[in-house]
């Protein structure tokens, strides 16, 4: 009786000593995640000191090194009144700024269809093949960068340097330009910092991406410092992208046509290392038709920019 006493507590002190040895790993294990996700949204003072010494050596000048490119769905109101919004915005601060009509996918015919394949646009065996949307939202993606490559090489004595694609759909407030400027030096300063010789794509609309507690996203991605990560895998939406013209021209001599839907595409090019994607959190730019992730806590707002 004895004998049977001492197995059942030996047996009761094992299930114990295991419960408590999944206790410490599952602590250990939530320790390693919080704190990456300290060291991905915090900044440190020192860096912070080191930040300021070259602040004004890497500003970007809006007015001179920056091309706007709007894609409006001229069928939504809602979306066409915030293209024009947003162009007029850029307009007052004296920046180049164009919106091109997006093709309407609802009602794309076969024959277009072969069209886009024979001009090299679209792969004749685009995944998802019936999803006529994602091949005319591929195919608008392609006009916006066309049209930046255009202007920069057909207007005389220009200094473009980069264009900023916007879908119709972005968000932006009247303290952009400002935010845009000071994301744009600390990315400059974070690719000094890490050797980096270039970049391709800068993200201002992360969505998931920004959410330090969506570790499927989080750990896809390579903090550098301040608001400034680094894509490993994958790439997040089109809805807001600052690029040099000149990566623009390399995606299209070398990236097309597209085989699949245009966000996944630029993220098949960001993890095999043919471009270099980068993210800024917070976002500086929101999305109609959701949660805005510049202030979560609020409504949306209808447009960008208030009357």
């Amino acid at each position: 009786m004895k004998s049977c006493m001492d197995e059942t507590e030996k047996e009761n002190e094992k299930k114990l000593l295991r419960k408590k040895r999944e206790r410490l790993i599952i602590f250990l294990l939530a320790l390693a995640v919080l704190s990456i996700l300290y060291q991905s949204t915090l900044i440190s003072r020192n860096d912070a000191i080191i930040f300021k010494i070259d602040e004004k050596e890497k500003e970007l000048n809006c007015s001179k090194e920056l091309i706007v490119v709007v894609m409006s769905a001229k069928w939504d109101e809602k979306r066409r009144n915030n293209s024009k919004q947003i162009c007029q915005y850029f307009s007052k601060n004296k920046v180049k700024c164009e919106s091109i009509n997006s093709i309407d996918g609802r009602n794309l015919s076969t024959k277009r269809k072969q069209h886009f394949i024979e001009q090299g646009y679209i792969h004749h065996n685009f995944v998802p093949a019936n999803k006529s949307t994602k091949i005319a939202t591929a195919v608008t993606k392609i006009m916006a960068m066309q049209l930046a490559i255009d202007l920069k090489r057909l207007t005389p004595n220009n200094d473009w340097k980069y264009v900023l694609l916007l879908e119709d759909d972005a968000l932006i407030d009247n303290n952009f330009l400002k935010h845009l400027q000071h994301r744009f030096f600390e990315l400059q300063y974070y690719l000094k910092q890490y050797n980096i010789d270039h970049w391709d794509l800068f993200q201002l609309f992360g969505r998931q991406w920004c959410n330090p507690w969506n570790l499927k996203k989080r750990l896809r991605l390579k903090y550098l410092g301040h608001s400034i990560y680094q894509y490993q895998y994958g790439f997040a939406l089109f809805t807001a992208i600052l690029s040099p013209i000149s990566s623009v021209q390399t995606f299209l001599d070398h990236c097309l046509p597209f085989q699949f839907s245009s966000d996944l595409w630029f993220g098949h090019f960001v993890r095999n290392g043919f471009f270099h994607a980068f993210l800024t959190c917070p976002p500086i730019v929101g999305e109609i038709g959701g949660p805005s992730l510049i202030f979560p806590h609020l409504s949306h707002r209808t447009f960008s920019v208030p009357n």
